[in-house]
């Protein structure tokens, strides 16, 4: 249920519009993305980033990840032909009108970030990333809410206070929060859902800090469950609920 409310609500952001919770296809691709989800949480799914070029050629679970990506792919360059049928430039409805209403304004523009493909791949990291990271917090924060009611309690008392319940949140409201900031922080950290983080590669040849980073170097391969998890070894330096 956490996962169908989640992508509707970013379905709304990038489609212009929501599914019906039984639709067969939205449980298809609620499917696909979890199947993908859960590879690349995996120590399988680690390596393949690490060493693709090697591990494409072994067998493994790999190859279904990928038509589970594929079929997600699919998907929403079907809906990006559907809103270049519909599109109207002076009224864009959602994520896509957006973008394809840049990519025409830029089209003379050779080192434009909008083209097709850039969206079609935007897109899916809004729709798969975007679905089952919040909706995955959210369990992990009701899980943990419910064992400590009193954390629960808190973050009650400061929605109240600070929000009430005539109004809908905004941003103006989070350095007003900070128990409730540090809570979210805290589910977080707990649920740590890709503990090596995703691997990332320069697209052309890069400086920085005094170094050379050809194009197609990987990068960005960190222990982030080591860094979140250094109160558990250190607990002198973790600081208690106030």
């Amino acid at each position: 249920m956490l996962s169908r409310t989640v992508s509707n609500v970013i379905s709304s952001i990038a489609f212009g519009d929501c599914f019906e919770y039984e639709d067969k296809e939205f449980v298809s691709l609620l499917s696909m993305m979890l199947g993908s989800f859960q590879f690349t949480a995996t120590s399988w799914g680690q390596l393949y980033d690490m060493f693709s070029g090697v591990m494409q050629y072994l067998p493994g679970p790999q190859p279904k990840a990928f038509k589970q990506l594929l079929g997600l792919e699919k998907f929403i360059m079907e809906k990006v032909k559907d809103h270049e049928e519909t599109l109207d430039p002076n009224a864009p409805r959602d994520f896509i009108d957006c973008f394809l209403v840049k990519m025409q304004q830029d089209k003379k523009n050779p080192n434009t970030e909008f083209f097709a493909r850039n969206l079609v791949m935007t897109t899916l990291n809004i729709f798969f990333a975007g679905t089952e990271t919040v909706s995955t917090t959210l369990r992990y924060g009701f899980l943990l809410l419910l064992k400590y009611p009193e954390v629960e309690e808190k973050v009650h008392e400061e929605i109240e206070r600070v929000i009430g319940s005539n109004r809908t949140p905004n941003m103006d409201d989070r350095p007003l929060m900070p128990y409730m900031d540090a809570v979210i922080h805290e589910i977080q950290r707990f649920g740590d859902m890709l503990p090596l983080g995703v691997a990332r590669r320069v697209t052309r040849d890069t400086q920085f800090r005094g170094y050379n980073l050809p194009k197609g170097s990987a990068i960005a391969w960190g222990r982030i469950w080591a860094g979140w998890s250094f109160s558990s070894s250190s607990p002198a330096s973790c600081r208690t609920s106030t």
